[in-house]
């Protein structure tokens, strides 16, 4: 494992590995659509000629923590890929807080005009950056972007800088992985998913991709390689400013404040348990009595209630932000720097 004695020194080491560009051109900034057989549409992302396009993708953290899980399996006791019956009501509430978001999601108008030009929508991953516990694992094309999730921690206040102690960085050359990728079926999991830019502002900002993993599958056992650099206080500074001390990545923003409340509730609508138990056990099972079980234990672990309530949903004041902030007009300057390209298949 390379360790580095600054992190600039780890950023200047990753520089040194990218291939020369085949393009003789090198934009500033561009997108272009690329096909991965949805159903839905395309997706963006950074265009071959584009200065941040990038053979590798990053994932920062402060620390090492083994094995490397997604939000979705964290705190779960995982023995042989299977779960207890406690794990497994609170896998349950975790998927019916997201599904309820997705519902909300489907009705904000980025998600709207996103459909409207045939933009790939990846519900999963939109939630997963608005707070959500999911099977998705961040990862971004951008290692100035890992540089900071390995240098701030998260807070309840926000995020905020690690002056000292050892910091983390994987990197995993994204072709290699894609390409195995290409073999599995997309309602598998164990593979790599291109997010790209996204009318909703964090995804993009963020450069963000992911890796989607099976109950108990270590990322690490992925080909990745892991970097580790000393953390020091005028290279974690320069990031803290680079983006606002993580509010360039995580705008302020009415979804955000929905999803938020969906987190915290100490209700979760039946309507959307009944979906987690479906992706979860199938519908084979006796939900309802399930549903009981859950029940009973979220609410003496948690005070958590399983109740027959309406979804959460904007109020009226919120929709009137979020169509004053996505007008038609402003959602086609989205495209402003989106562009395609000429190929050739025999």
């Amino acid at each position: 494992m390379p360790h580095f004695l600054s992190l600039l020194d780890l950023i200047q080491y990753v520089a040194s590995t990218y291939p020369d560009s085949v393009l003789p051109i090198i934009n500033d900034d561009g997108y272009e659509w690329v096909d991965c057989n949805d159903p839905d549409g395309g997706r963006i992302c950074h265009s071959l000629n584009s200065k941040d396009n990038s053979p590798y993708l990053f994932r920062g953290q402060i620390n090492r923590i083994k094995p490397c899980l997604p939000s979705l399996y964290r705190d779960l006791d995982i023995n042989n890929n299977n779960l207890s019956e406690v794990n497994i009501y609170k896998l349950l509430e975790r998927k019916a807080r997201m599904y309820e978001f997705i519902f909300i999601l489907k009705k904000h108008p980025a998600i709207q005009y996103s459909k409207k030009i045939h933009l790939h929508i990846d519900y999963i991953a939109i939630s997963q950056h608005y707070g959500f516990a999911t099977e998705y694992l961040d990862l971004t094309d951008d290692i100035q972007v890992a540089a900071f999730f390995a240098t701030h921690e998260f807070t309840t206040s926000g995020y905020k800088p690690l002056f000292t102690g050892i910091g983390i960085i994987y990197k995993l050359f994204w072709p290699a992985i894609l390409f195995k990728c290409s073999y599995v079926q997309k309602n598998q999991l164990n593979r790599l998913e291109i997010i790209g830019k996204q009318l909703l502002r964090r995804p993009t900002r963020q450069s963000a991709w992911a890796y989607v993993c099976q109950l108990g599958y270590d990322f690490e056992n992925e080909q990745i390689e892991l970097l580790t650099f000393e953390r020091n206080k005028n290279d974690v500074l320069y990031f803290s400013n680079k983006f606002n001390f993580g509010y360039y990545l995580f705008p302020d923003e009415v979804l955000l404040h929905v999803a938020n409340r969906i987190i915290n509730t100490n209700t979760i609508s039946n309507i959307f348990f009944y979906e987690a138990i479906d992706y979860l056990l199938g519908n084979k099972v006796n939900k309802d009595e399930i549903m009981y079980k859950a029940n009973i234990f979220l609410e003496k672990e948690n005070g958590i209630h399983i109740i027959d309530r309406k979804p959460l949903n904007f109020t009226r004041k919120q929709i009137k932000k979020i169509k004053d902030d996505y007008t038609e007009d402003k959602c086609k300057e989205f495209l402003g720097n989106v562009g395609a390209r000429l190929v050739f298949s025999p």
